[in-house]
């Protein structure tokens, strides 16, 4: 939980028009034409209308394609816009006639590292730094890069030269925390599931604890559970792993046993692949197996969209059976604030189950139609707290008409 994949896209448009007015100030002077159009496009871009700032620009650089410090402000407004392989085009124009305009070196090590380029960051960083070795603003932006690496030894040393030249800087005061943090590789979480039900039945909970280890190339998980459901015991050990493959591919494993089957099932596998894509989209898929009495196979994808402080997502499970194949759509939103252990989330399924099909009761499940809500905040520096609660119409097996209520809390502990 400590890093959100989306989180380096959940900026707003003020920032936009802050970044670029920052760079403004601090690139070489502009002539009377050119500062009134850049005030225009940047007053756009404050008004909601990127679009309409880069038409300005655009039609200024057909008329003047060597206008440097023009085309430094169009490929900040593309990188901020989310268009990065175009801004990075932009850039790296500049850079090609001119290889050491801070400007663009600085912009252009913003989209690599919104790319999920972190080494190409690094490199752009320790070039202008050749020449700018005691730059506050290229030592934070080199301790960002190595810090994308998991290489947070660089990254304080990076950051601790920008404190000693400038040491009111609070974006490295604040990395410098963060990094520190973050040399906490540990996190260990407990949680606990309540579900009530109409009809006066019986409720059914569920614990859970885990210990995760972040590495330098992934995160490993062990997890514990345990449910009462129906007067009845059952308990699973599982492992999980986060993998990355490469740059914007995230490969996800899990496999789980449980000693007695009595609830869960006594083995499980699941696969994932998640893959960046173009324009702030992820695509994913993946496979489950459960083994009951029977094997379950269930196959799933996901399509998320991030957007400014928004992530959007959509999920599907398909699992085939004797009888035919049953289908469950989910659908969620989550809003994050200032970090990515800050946010609120809504969540929708439709199908033959609420959820994804963890033990033999969701398999009762002939049709649900669910509704969640979340909470996570970061109450605490090393304490991060979840919340959630849900309520699903359900069809099962031996109930046509089941209102089903459920609880989550959680809570996670760095160390």
């Amino acid at each position: 939980m400590a890093n959100s994949p989306a989180f380096s896209h959940k900026v707003g448009r003020a920032a936009i028009a802050l970044a670029v007015m920052l760079a403004a100030a601090n690139s070489a002077p502009l002539s009377a034409g050119e500062s009134s159009m850049v005030e225009k496009a940047m007053a756009l871009v404050k008004a909601d209308r990127p679009g309409d700032a880069l038409k300005l620009l655009e039609k200024h650089l057909a008329g003047e394609p060597g206008d440097t410090e023009v085309r430094i402000r169009y490929g900040l407004i593309l990188s901020w816009e989310k268009q990065l392989d175009e801004a990075r085009r932009q850039l790296e124009f500049v850079l090609a006639a001119s290889p050491g305009n801070s400007d663009a070196l600085s912009a252009l090590i913003n989209v690599e590292l919104w790319s999920d380029h972190p080494a190409r960051a690094e490199a752009l960083a320790q070039q202008a730094l050749a020449k700018r070795p005691d730059d506050p603003d290229f030592l934070v932006k080199l301790a960002r890069a190595q810090r994308a690496q998991k290489r947070n030894a660089d990254a304080v040393s990076a950051v601790k030269r920008a404190l000693a030249v400038a040491p009111d800087r609070h974006d490295a005061r604040v990395l410098k925390e963060g990094l520190e943090e973050e040399t906490r590789m540990w996190e260990a979480q407990t949680s606990t599931t309540q579900e009530f039900f109409s009809g006066g039945r019986e409720h059914w909970s569920e614990w859970q604890t885990s210990v995760s280890r972040q590495t330098g190339h992934g995160s490993y998980i062990a997890r514990f559970s345990q449910a009462d459901r129906f007067s009845s015991r059952s308990h699973m050990a599982e492992i999980d792993t986060y993998t990355r493959l490469h740059p914007g591919t995230l490969l996800y494993l899990n496999a789980g046993y449980s000693p007695d089957a009595r609830l869960y099932p006594r083995t499980r596998f699941g696969a994932e692949v998640f893959q960046s894509l173009p324009g702030s989209f992820e695509f994913s898929t993946g496979y489950r197996r459960l083994n009951f009495s029977s094997d379950v196979n269930i196959y799933t994808g996901s399509v998320t969209r991030y957007f400014g402080n928004w992530m959007f997502v959509g999920r599907a499970f398909i699992t085939p059976d004797t009888v035919g194949t049953s289908v469950t759509a989910r659908f969620g939103a989550r809003r994050y604030f200032s970090t990515a252990d800050d946010f609120v989330g809504v969540w929708f399924s439709r199908g033959a189950s609420p959820t994804e099909i963890s033990s033999i009761t969701d398999l009762t499940v002939l049709h649900a139609t669910s509704y969640q809500f979340e909470l996570n905040r970061h109450v605490a520096r090393r304490l991060v707290l979840h919340f959630k609660a849900g309520f699903a119409n359900e069809e099962r097996v031996y109930n046509p008409n089941l209102r089903h209520y459920l609880l989550d809390l959680a809570a996670y502990y760095r160390f």
